[in-house]
């Protein structure tokens, strides 16, 4: 049986990194549509380029979903976290109150 055990400071970590994540795929936002714009000025006249706002809307959709599942991952981190110090305190407490 394999040990799976974690701690409640693991998880909120967990849900740190996921936020941390999400600031950096918003932070490439701006510099993604930037190079975009670029590339609609450079290729003008090229047929891909009636392509370029198709792409852009694409990596914009993505990188939302990709933000709202971290978000939720740090979310579900979170509460497992607070699950589980709930749960120890239960423990403690019912402990407490057999062997006083």
């Amino acid at each position: 049986m394999a040990d799976v055990a974690v701690t409640p400071e693991q998880l909120r970590g967990w849900a740190n990194n996921c936020d941390d994540r999400v600031a950096e795929l918003k932070s490439q936002l701006a510099p993604a549509s930037e190079s975009f714009e670029s590339l609609r000025s450079a290729a003008q006249g090229w047929k891909f380029a009636e392509s370029i706002p198709l792409m852009s809307d694409r990596w914009e959709e993505l990188n939302e979903f990709m933000r709202d599942e971290l978000t939720e991952a740090a979310e579900n981190f979170r509460w497992c976290a607070d699950k589980y110090d709930e749960n120890e305190n239960i423990v403690v407490e019912y402990l407490r109150h057999l062997f006083g």
